[in-house]
């Protein structure tokens, strides 16, 4: 396995990975969250506390945004890939600081 630079057109391209599918889902999940919240309260006759609302549509989407990361970080980019490898403490004194 060879390491790549970090550039900023790879920083971007992750990014944007992870930023279209988090929003993406985000916004699917908060029309959901408020589609059922609606129908409920139509349902019942009575209204959600927006707080409530509120308050789930922020879980969804910080369920949207691991979604968004997990994602970008399993894509497989035109000349790389993220990958995770295990740390070795035996090899901090020859990683460069300031990474």
């Amino acid at each position: 396995m060879q390491q790549v630079t970090v550039t900023w057109e790879r920083a971007a391209r992750i990014w944007w990975a992870f930023t279209w599918r988090a929003t993406l889902v985000a916004l699917a999940s908060g029309v959901l969250v408020g589609l059922v919240f609606a129908i409920i309260g139509k349902l019942t006759g009575t209204t959600t506390d927006v707080w409530v609302t509120g308050a789930w549509s922020l879980l969804s989407g910080v369920a949207a945004s691991l979604y968004g990361m997990r994602r970008a970080m399993s894509k497989r980019y035109a000349d790389f890939r993220i990958v995770l490898v295990q740390d070795d403490p035996a090899e901090d004194t020859a990683r460069p600081t300031g990474v």
